[in-house]
């Protein structure tokens, strides 16, 4: 590694891990539901960055250690920054919630790097398919709402099976008024109990962050038990959710 590429590197991972912290310190006193959610989603990829950083410490760093350092930063860093944007929105109204573009189908392809060894060890396929187009919504809300639903997917997943996730535009008229949803779907056959526990912080936070957005833009959230997305006849965890779009 390149000794600038490597300063860089370490820059960059002081300033995530300096907001982190703040953040971290204001939920102690405070329930602010922006706070709480960054803290929640970025938890486990600060563990991560970290072990990345003191990897960069080695002297000689073998092929993992290179490795895991270029994904921290190609990867994780990005998705770290995208969720302070979060935070500073201040609030989740209406107009913060639907301005700027998403593309969710990369949301959901970060999120499928980001787990990607997990994934490879537990023999889990994801299954991705759908709109490919950018859509009007908060880029930092969509990846708080993808990172969340995706994360317990992959929390309750059992191995040897798969995620199957789709995403889709639905055109219709209402009162001769056309009108637009973002329908997306995730699916997982449902395991007795989380095989990944570390993930999130099992507090509800995340159902709450995706309710509060929903309620706002009059979108909505369902859940169903028989494969929409696949011919699998075991039981699965699905859910959907509709996002009004302008």
């Amino acid at each position: 590694m390149e000794e600038n590429y490597k300063a860089l590197f370490e820059r960059e991972i002081e300033k995530v891990k300096d907001f982190y912290e703040k953040v971290k310190k204001r939920t102690e006193t405070s329930n602010n539901l922006l706070d709480r959610t960054y803290k929640h989603e970025a938890r486990n990829i600060m563990g991560r960055l970290m072990q990345a950083e003191e990897l960069m410490k080695l002297r000689d760093q073998n092929g993992f250690a290179r490795k895991l350092i270029k994904y921290s930063y190609e990867v994780e860093l990005p998705y770290l920054k995208n969720l302070e944007e979060l935070v500073k929105l201040g609030d989740l109204t209406k107009e913060n919630i639907q301005t700027g573009n998403t593309n969710f189908y990369e949301l959901i392809n970060t999120q499928q790097k980001i787990y990607n060894e997990y994934l490879k060890n537990k023999n889990i396929s994801i299954n991705l398919s759908g709109d490919i187009q950018e859509t009007k919504f908060n880029n930092s809300v969509g990846n708080a709402l993808i990172s969340t639903h995706y994360g317990n997917a992959v929390k309750w997943a059992k191995e040897n099976t798969e995620i199957n996730v789709k995403m889709k535009k639905i055109n219709f008229v209402k009162n001769k008024i056309p009108h637009m949803n973002y329908e997306i779907k995730i699916e997982n056959e449902f395991g007795e109990k989380p095989l990944n526990p570390n993930i999130g912080e099992n507090e509800g936070i995340g159902t709450l962050f995706t309710n509060t957005i929903l309620r706002t833009i009059k979108g909505r959230m369902e859940y169903y038990n028989e494969a929409e997305l696949s011919d699998k006849k075991n039981l699965v965890y699905g859910i959907k959710i509709t996002i009004p779009i302008k």
